[in-house]
């Protein structure tokens, strides 16, 4: 079998500093080979390992802070360009902030073009409800793949994380950095009786299901008991050692298994599973949250508050002496 690509599109700071760790990887018969592009406003997160030729920065302007809208239409503009300059890989992830002001919009327009050329892709999604309009922009980027779901009736499958109270930044990075390598392993071309058509069709899961294309959540699960307590699962994509192994009691519309060549124990057996009700789960706490911030600024006063009083004489340089 051919050693496959593993393309990564890191979109906006946060996912440019989840996908440094992958830049000059040494090539490795059990996993993919790794290639991240950094899609970026602005420069600030580039440095180390990344050099020139893996960037695409939008000229001209210098970050989004935050708000989606500020350069929503140059990036729009730029995806045909980021993606002629930088193909897509046998396997692509697109990964981003959804609570930022970048990569939330380059993100989600990149992962709309892989879908309209049928590139097989999972998005690494990270969220936040830290604030008002970190949890805005996390659930209007939400709502963005599932226009773009709809509009293009492809799923688009996410691996989601959540920035919030109590939750430490190491923690999540482990897990991004986690499903990477086991995605990675699954996609390598490497795997007895896993072809690429079974990796597309695990992601195109509408193909082989009478489940409508949708939003769907990505879950990745290493024991048969956590499998079988999934509600619902659509899709799933299994990694194995041993043929023998007892599979989990999931009844999924699709299933494929292949069978790695590690030798030295460094890969577990893994499942990787597609479904929809958590997705739901995931939207209805941004939203829940969302809501508590819209009572909390109505209750405020947005009336300005000045100290300045008619009788206080101001100069022409705005000085009250």
């Amino acid at each position: 079998m051919s050693k496959h690509t593993l393309r990564i599109y890191a979109a906006g700071g946060c996912a440019t500093n989840l996908a440094k760790p992958f830049v000059g990887l040494e090539s490795s018969d059990i996993y993919a080979d790794i290639d991240p592009v950094f899609v970026d406003t602005s420069m600030s997160n580039i440095e180390g390992p990344i050099t020139e030729e893996m960037c695409y920065i939008l000229p001209d302007v210098d970050g989004s802070g935050k708000v989606r809208r500020e350069n929503h239409q140059r990036i729009s503009d730029s995806i045909k360009d980021i993606v002629s300059i930088h193909p897509p890989g046998d396997f692509n992830i697109v990964m981003f902030s959804a609570a930022g002001g970048s990569g939330s919009v380059a993100g989600p327009l990149i992962a709309r073009h892989l879908l309209e050329i049928e590139a097989p892709l999972i998005c690494i999604v990270v969220g936040s409800t830290d604030s008002a309009i970190t949890c805005t922009n996390t659930l209007n980027t939400l709502k963005s793949l599932d226009s773009i779901s709809q509009a293009a009736e492809l799923p688009i499958t996410l691996f989601y994380e959540e920035n919030g109270a109590g939750v430490k930044r190491s923690e999540i990075d482990k897990r991004v950095k986690g499903a990477i390598g086991s995605i990675s392993a699954l996609v390598s071309g490497n795997n007895r009786e896993l072809d690429t058509k079974d990796i597309s069709t695990w992601v195109y899961y509408n193909r082989a299901s009478k489940v409508e294309p949708q939003l769907s959540q990505l879950a990745i699960l290493r024991d048969n008991t956590a499998v079988e307590g999934l509600n619902e699962p659509i899709s799933i994509a299994s990694l194995l050692a041993d043929p023998d192994t007892v599979m989990p009691e999931a009844a999924p519309d699709y299933q494929c298994i292949g069978y790695h060549r590690d030798q030295s124990g460094e890969i577990p057996d893994m499942h990787l599973v597609i479904s929809v009700n958590g997705i739901e789960r995931i939207y209805e706490g941004i939203a829940k949250a969302h809501g508590t911030y819209e009572k909390s600024t109505s209750k405020r006063s947005l009336d300005r508050k000045t100290f300045v009083g008619g009788g206080d004489q101001v100069t022409k340089d705005g000085m009250v002496l």
